[in-house]
């Protein structure tokens, strides 16, 4: 059945394509995750690992939100323009600026995992479960909203920019790595009008390179770097274990505790001294693999995160509501010209937290409005 469900996660795609003309579309903006980091990894796994296998409830829930996902961006919304921020080069600039200054408090913990592909990844395993893990995760915002605001201001990769992007593609997770690529993927095609053909054929040196770089991280060199890769995509195994284990008579839904805790994480740790460590997803975590919560390892439960908070009617949900969000603000970022703020918004979605960041932009052009240009 999941050779199924990747023919008809492939046929939504191709659907859309045609409907939008771009690869990067809003459903597949969504749907990519369920794709490439569900669907097509099982597919792999269950030819080349034998204790592999498919779950029903699994497969339902990705046919149920990709669903969810196809017929949400169909809404058609009444959309507005959203204005360009003034002094785009210095405002670009000066959240950098303040990207690495919020990194700073972190630094230490850089320094005693050392400068490698494995310290890094020390770095990003700690920092995350440290009282400065709210820095860190503002500090990489506001580095990508300076390279984001710079590329489409200079439509082309300078020097600082070019670092800022090495950094926070070596100082994340791979989910991380991966949505800045979709990003970069957006701009090629948005602003530079990479063809579909040209990137596919680029996609393929850039796989190889993601391979390599989690191998380097985890092995450092002693086992087979695909096979190794292979096992580390389990996200639909972790899935379908969550499925299973909340359908037992002595498990329960969580009604939106793990959604709405989700916010915690931008909430420093100093402010809010009692903050809990089992918020937002990792509460699954803690509940049901609390020996690799104890070790600071948090592995994803992929779409079993929106089931657990609801069951399927909110897997279809979400599903919805992610696609008419997506939409919404695409339609947002074609009437607005493709600006930068329109493109940090479909980026990133609509959200409580998108609305404060595109406000601080517009708060920093007034306050730096009266600097020389050159500045």
């Amino acid at each position: 059945m999941i050779i199924t469900v990747f023919i008809y996660i492939l046929i939504l795609c191709y659907l859309s394509y045609l409907r939008y003309g771009v690869l990067l579309n809003p459903f597949t903006f969504e749907a990519h995750f369920s794709l490439i980091f569900l669907v097509l990894p099982q597919i792999i796994r269950i030819q080349v690992l034998p204790d592999s296998q498919e779950s029903f409830a699994s497969n339902m829930v990705i046919i149920l939100y990709v669903t969810g996902l196809f017929v949400g961006t169909f809404s058609r919304l009444k959309s507005f323009t959203l204005p360009e921020v003034k002094n785009r080069k210095l405002i670009g600039n000066f959240n950098i600026i303040i990207g690495f200054l919020l990194l700073i408090p972190t630094l230490s913990i850089l320094f005693q995992c050392g400068f490698s592909l494995t310290g890094i990844r020390c770095f990003y395993e700690t920092v995350v479960f440290t009282k400065f893990a709210s820095f860190y995760e503002l500090g990489k915002t506001f580095l990508l909203i300076g390279v984001i605001i710079l590329l489409v201001t200079y439509r082309r990769f300078k020097i600082h920019i070019a670092f800022v992007l090495f950094f926070i593609i070596f100082s994340g997770s791979k989910f991380a790595i991966f949505n800045l690529l979709l990003f970069l993927l957006l701009y090629f095609e948005e602003y530079k009008m990479l063809k579909v053909r040209t990137i596919f054929i680029y996609s393929i040196p850039v796989f190889f390179l993601l391979v390599f770089y989690h191998f380097a991280q985890s092995t450092g060199g002693a086992d087979n770097p695909y096979l190794t890769a292979v096992t580390y995509f389990d996200i639909y195994e972790k899935q379908s274990f969550l499925i299973e284990e909340l359908a037992k008579p002595d498990k329960h839904f969580y009604w939106g505790e793990i959604y709405f805790s989700s916010f915690y994480k931008f909430i420093p740790r100093i402010i809010w001294e009692g903050k809990p460590y089992a918020y937002g997803f990792a509460i699954l975590n803690y509940d049901f693999l609390p020996e690799f919560a104890a070790l600071n390892y948090m592995p994803s439960f992929g779409l079993g995160s929106l089931y657990a908070d609801f069951g399927f009617p909110g897997v279809i949900f979400f599903g919805m509501l992610s696609g008419f969000i997506r939409q919404y603000c695409y339609q947002i970022f074609i009437k607005s010209g493709k600006n930068s703020i329109s493109a940090l918004l479909y980026y990133w979605g609509l959200s409580i937290l998108t609305i404060g960041y595109l406000i601080i932009q517009y708060i920093l052009a007034a306050l730096l409005i009266k600097l020389p240009k050159k500045a």
